[in-house]
């Protein structure tokens, strides 16, 4: 069974009252991660996945962690509680990598990153392509420039957009509309 987050999803499809081939999750940030993790965890639930600026390597990114905060970081204090004191290498941390999960994706992936992104650099995304492209899987990646994580200025929100609206028609059905 899935993660609660996924429990409605899970529910629905389960009881056939989701249409897979009109089913995209879509998130940015955390909720990118979570994408991506639903597309490695539930793939049979999703025809797409897109992700903007997420996490896709817990591992990789606690060593960024450490090499730019560590010392300082409410990340570090908050990863050690949960984790115990050596968390980048708690194998853990594979089991909750979409990275580490490739092979399990069904839907094609659209991942956005920007270049500039400072909380979640654009070496997360980087490697979920290139462990979706190992695995065999479709993929793309979108990378946005002169931004930082939370897309404050609207050409970036604006081009994001365009990009969902580009993906989402190109692979998701819809029946054909009644005269």
């Amino acid at each position: 069974e899935p993660a609660t987050g996924l429990k409605l999803n899970w529910t629905l499809a389960k009881a056939g009252l989701i249409d897979k081939d009109r089913v995209c999750i879509v998130g940015t940030g955390d909720g990118g991660y979570s994408a991506l993790l639903a597309a490695t965890t539930s793939p049979d639930l999703y025809r797409c996945a897109v992700s903007v600026n997420a996490i896709a390597d817990m591992t990789r990114y606690i060593t960024h962690l450490k090499l730019r905060t560590w010392t300082y970081s409410t990340f570090r204090r908050w990863y050690t509680k949960l984790l115990g004191p050596d968390v980048a290498s708690n194998k853990a941390l594979k089991a909750v990598s979409p990275t580490h999960l490739a092979e399990a994706v069904q839907a094609d992936v659209l991942l956005i990153h920007d270049a500039s992104d400072t909380l979640s650099p654009l070496s997360q995304s980087e490697a979920m392509a290139s462990a979706l492209k190992r695995a065999g899987k479709r993929v793309q990646l979108k990378v946005l420039t002169g931004e930082d994580h939370y897309l404050e200025e609207p050409q970036n929100r604006i081009r994001v957009l365009q990009e969902l609206e580009t993906f989402l028609a190109a692979h998701l059905t819809f029946p054909a509309a009644s005269p």
